[in-house]
């Protein structure tokens, strides 16, 4: 980002775009898509972020994917959120095939808060839809001199990138971590052997 702009990447021409304006276009859609005010206002700063941050991917290029999900009822507009599960260090939250972005944002903001009074906590969100960048539900431990890690369950998909580099990736799971050795034939070192 620069002085307020997001670069957008078309081909090879770079187009830019005031951040807030982006931000105000991603909300003004899911708005009309059935979010409320606060879910579309929390899904267009984690989608515009993924863009200010160079990860085209994640950004407001996928903004039609939400928008399809919203209207086909892939992603539902009317779930409500439950906790079936709170202790003073964890949370797990039933996201009922709502939207991923807001439900992150307001879960991470529950573990900064349980973290602030007991040093750790962890979180989970089951049954939500695509989060985004985890790189913004961790940054925003950073607002509270915290550290944050955040993380999805999805499938290991860059096996390609792990063999022609021959460095191993970070995995979220076991079982990630087990399929990018087995097909990559990269050994993936364990932090506690069994």
């Amino acid at each position: 980002m620069r002085n307020g702009e997001t670069i957008m990447h078309k081909q090879s021409e770079h187009l830019r775009f005031k951040t807030q304006a982006l931000e105000t276009f991603c909300r003004d859609v899911f708005i009309s898509s059935g979010l409320n005010q606060e879910q579309a206002t929390q899904s267009a700063e984690v989608m515009v972020a993924a863009d200010v941050r160079g990860i085209p991917s994640h950004g407001i290029g996928r903004l039609w994917r939400y928008v399809n999900g919203l209207k086909s009822g892939l992603m539902l507009v009317d779930a409500k959120p439950e906790i079936v599960a709170d202790t003073p260090g964890s949370l797990v939250i039933d996201a009922h095939g709502g939207m991923g972005f807001p439900v992150s944002v307001d879960t991470m903001n529950r573990i900064i808060e349980k973290a602030s009074v007991n040093g750790s906590a962890f979180g989970c969100v089951r049954d939500s839809n695509h989060f985004g960048i985890a790189g913004f539900y961790a940054m925003q431990a950073l607002e509270r001199d915290m550290i944050g890690i955040a993380a999805t369950n999805k499938e290991f998909e860059h096996e390609a990138e792990v063999k022609r580099s021959g460095v191993p990736l970070f995995a979220e799971t076991v079982a990630s971590l087990e399929k990018i050795s087995r097909e990559t034939a990269v050994p993936m070192p364990r932090a506690i052997d069994p």
